[in-house]
């Protein structure tokens, strides 16, 4: 699949290879800042252990921790887990490689294969037990079942995906095990709204949403939630701002936890949105992210499905010659998923070949384990395996370094960036209404006047234009927005300030956000339509009600957070 990566090198700019080079090099390495240490120490253990057991479970663990940013390195340890699987007679261990290797190939699309292979992992959870285990393998043949309905547009296979979710739902209710809770409402919640069946597909939603939230539990399976649940907002409700909410809370999950494989769902789903609220800029700008984050994990099923969104909104932007790039774009994707299938069954097939070709070169090793020179041999491999893992992972933590070095600074860059502009956005809004005030307060004045020198009719009609001046000033509606935008960029402001004193007055609250802006008394003046004697009267009372001095109060405002 070398070529997604190759579908728009014409046309990246040197900002643009660099930042997707970047993003590849930390996907090769994989694994979340946060999980690093519990990975290394699982390696470790996995280079010292003698015994089989051990080190199957090791790899499993191993797999676990990639599976969501590293389908490669998932890929390796699960094999690694399911060849030690077989030097033991743990059952336990054998049913859980055989789940694990299941899920790395249903996320290949290996569908036919792995669901024989959860059915026999099932079989040994069954044997032992372990309703975890039962509960994970029937989740999974019900996600495989899901996927195979969708590509095929068979309404019973959704069905049947439903029916093995509520027995996935039941196995982990009896022991308690929230993270398969949240998984199962999850995937059931998505096969209800495929059978447009949106009130159990929200309610599944809204289940697992309210179990995290008891649970305190914040993982890659809460973004799959958030994202899952905007799609019912948007496609049923129309709630475009909710579904936005939900998305960017996604994201903000997934880039936490590392698991960006996941991202690009979300940045498509954003572009969507914005497209369908008519907001072209903002639809495009997520379009060309999610098409970065398709090419960047190498995935010519997120590249389609983002090209296509990318060209919708470019072309409703009226930007044909882009809108007609990203189609061309998006059938050449779409057209090489055929051979993408074609390519991944005979893959599917080498890797049959090769596993049962292990199997005998294991059954090999067994039979001749006692032999001197073998074991002379296996000392040798040991030692210079140990002395190639300390060196690799010594180079590893001076990279590690380096990335999250060149992480840090990029995300603080873009997060300077963001605000700088949002507060320059929230400024020039706010002056435009100053300037508006000022006009309508000098037209209201030129009324007053007239009705000195007219008619009583004439007087009438100025009376009922100056109060619509004075409610236009006065209007609440363009305070509203005003303060949601505000309150997003100065997060956590006005409620650390309510915390602290108290609750204040809509009108205290104004011109606590103007002080907040450092705006001038006269550009205060204007946009509440009050006089300069109003604004120091209400700068003297909020400052009694703070306990501050008169020159302590816009500087103390300006720095408090």
């Amino acid at each position: 699949m070398e070529y997604a990566f190759n579908l728009r090198n014409d046309n990246f700019t040197i900002g643009e290879m660099n930042r997707i080079l970047f993003f590849c090099l930390f996907l090769s390495f994989g694994v979340a800042a946060q999980n690093l240490q519990k990975v290394d120490s699982l390696k470790t253990t996995l280079a010292k252990s003698q015994k089989p057991s051990d080190k199957g479970f090791a790899s499993l663990e191993l797999s676990k921790a990639y599976r969501w940013n590293n389908l490669d390195s998932a890929r390796k340890y699960s094999r690694i887990a399911k060849n030690m699987s077989l030097r033991t007679s743990d059952k336990s261990l054998q049913s859980y490689a055989l789940l694990m290797d299941g899920i790395v190939m249903h996320e290949q699309n290996k569908y036919d294969s792995c669901l024989a292979v959860f059915q026999l992992a099932k079989d040994g959870f069954t044997k032992l037990k372990d309703y975890g285990g039962i509960g994970r393998a029937n989740d999974m043949i019900g996600k495989t079942y899901q996927r195979m309905a969708s590509r095929n547009e068979v309404s019973f296979l959704t069905n049947k995906a439903i029916d093995f979710f509520k027995i996935a739902i039941e196995n982990f209710e009896m022991i308690g095990d929230t993270l398969g809770l949240l998984d199962a409402y999850s995937n059931s919640g998505v096969a209800y709204r495929n059978l447009s069946d949106y009130k159990n597909a929200e309610a599944s939603y809204l289940i697992g949403l309210r179990l995290a939230k008891e649970a305190g539990i914040e993982n890659v399976r809460t973004g799959i939630l958030h994202a899952n649940y905007s799609q019912i907002k948007r496609e049923v409700y129309k709630d475009y701002d909710h579904t936005i909410t939900l998305l960017k809370r996604a994201i903000q999950i997934y880039e936490k936890t590392y698991s960006f494989l996941y991202l690009e769902g979300p940045y498509r789903n954003l572009a969507e949105t914005y497209r369908l609220k008519k907001n072209f800029p903002l639809a495009i700008f997520y379009g060309q992210k999610a098409v970065d984050l398709a090419i960047a994990n190498n995935n010519v099923y997120q590249a389609s499905n983002a090209y296509d969104i990318l060209y919708r909104a470019q072309a409703d932007a009226g930007l044909y010659k882009e809108a007609l790039e990203s189609y061309r774009y998006s059938k050449i994707t779409g057209d090489s998923l055929m051979s993408v299938e074609k390519t991944a069954r005979i893959a599917e097939m080498e890797a049959k070949y090769e596993t049962v070709k292990k199997d005998a070169e294991i059954a090999i090793l067994n039979k001749s384990a006692e032999l001197n020179r073998l074991r002379t041999r296996s000392l040798l491999i040991g030692i210079a395996l140990i002395l190639l893992t300390a060196a690799s992972f010594f180079y590893y933590l001076r990279e590690r370094r380096k990335r999250e070095k060149l992480l840090e600074a990029e995300k603080l860059n873009l997060a300077e960036k963001e605000l700088d502009f949002k507060k320059k956005e929230l400024t020039t809004k706010v002056l435009q209404l100053a300037k508006k005030n000022e006009f309508l307060s000098t037209l209201k004045g030129e009324v007053e006047s007239l009705k000195k020198s007219v008619g009583s009719s004439v007087n009438q009609t100025s009376n009922r234009i100056s109060s619509m001046i004075r409610r236009d000033i006065e209007g609440d509606q363009q305070w509203e927005r005003f303060s949601e935008e505000f309150t997003s960029i100065h997060e956590g402001f006005i409620t650390a300030l309510v915390n602290k004193y108290g609750s204040f007055t809509k009108s205290e609250m104004k011109l606590i956000s103007l002080l907040k802006m450092n705006l001038s008394s006269k550009e205060i003046e204007d946009i509440l339509g009050i006089s300069d004697e109003g604004v120091k009267k209400a700068r003297y009372r909020l400052r009694k009600k703070m306990d501050l001095e008169d020159s302590e109060l816009q500087a103390f405002l300006l720095n408090f957070s």
